[in-house]
């Protein structure tokens, strides 16, 4: 009697490790790509945030708004004046004042400002990598508008 894998045996093996290795594949793959969907959406909450908590704190100080134009807001206080601008150049958002200009967001594909009664409507999109995210819009409470 001759010891050894037969070739039935042999065959069986293979197709289940190949089995074996399609299912651990396949799932490694949707795992990367949930993950990579999950980081992305996460970049975008972030920017969203920054510039949220940008605004809330400007609007804390009791500013006067002024719509220049759809991308362009400045900010009065008692002691200064800034101004909120979205760069398409750049695909950001920057604030203003006297002495610098800095970035709040970046990969913001459209930004506008609208004055709608006692708030201020921001309607902004944001991308990041291919993904296009719908446009957020929020609305801010304000304290009062430049005549």
């Amino acid at each position: 009697m001759k010891k050894g894998v037969s070739i039935t045996a042999l065959t069986m093996y293979v197709v289940v490790l190949t089995v074996i290795i399609g299912i651990i594949v396949a799932f490694n793959v949707n795992i990367l790509g949930d993950t990579n969907n999950f980081v992305k959406t996460t970049k975008m909450y972030e920017e969203y945030s920054k510039f949220n908590m940008f605004f809330l704190q400007a609007l804390g100080e009791n500013p006067t708004l002024e719509v220049i134009s759809d991308d362009v807001i400045l900010i009065y206080t008692s002691t200064s004046t800034s101004m909120v601008e979205y760069d398409s150049v750049n695909n950001t958002i920057r604030y203003t004042t006297t002495q610098n200009s800095i970035p709040i967001c970046e990969n913001v594909e459209g930004l506008e400002f609208a004055a709608v009664g006692n708030t201020l409507r921001v309607n902004m999109e944001l991308k990041v990598g291919e993904m296009t995210y719908s446009p957020r819009v929020v609305y801010y409470a304000v304290g009062g508008w430049a005549q």
